[in-house]
């Protein structure tokens, strides 16, 4: 299964350059350290944002969760960084209502 209605999937800069490639955010300086060591770069923000668009439509939703703030995925698939590295990545959307476009939440990697 497909992430539902990932063609319009939303993805916040601030997710990106705010969270995921922060040297300062509490968590995403962990995960700014992963996504440098495979080839992204802060200076470049919307190269993350461009593998994440397409594991919004073509990974693999390997979870539905449901939650207060809405119906949650967990969606995995591969990538292929700046640097040419094959990334399996972990990524959390949320649709906050039946049928409205799910929001990028975060990515990590996958563990095989």
């Amino acid at each position: 299964m497909h992430l539902p209605r990932g063609h319009v999937a939303h993805i916040e800069e601030r997710k990106i350059g705010g969270y995921l490639l922060s040297a300062t955010h509490l968590v995403g300086r962990h995960k700014l350290r992963f996504f440098e060591s495979v080839g992204f770069s802060r200076d470049r923000p919307e190269d993350l944002t461009a593998v994440l668009r397409v594991l919004a439509l073509d990974g693999t939703v390997t979870r539905v969760l449901q939650s207060p703030h809405g119906t949650r995925y967990i969606v995995d698939g591969v990538v292929v960084s700046p640097a040419g590295a094959v990334v399996p990545l972990r990524t959390v959307w949320i649709a906050p209502a039946p049928g409205a476009a799910p929001r990028f939440v975060t990515a990590y990697p996958r563990h095989p």
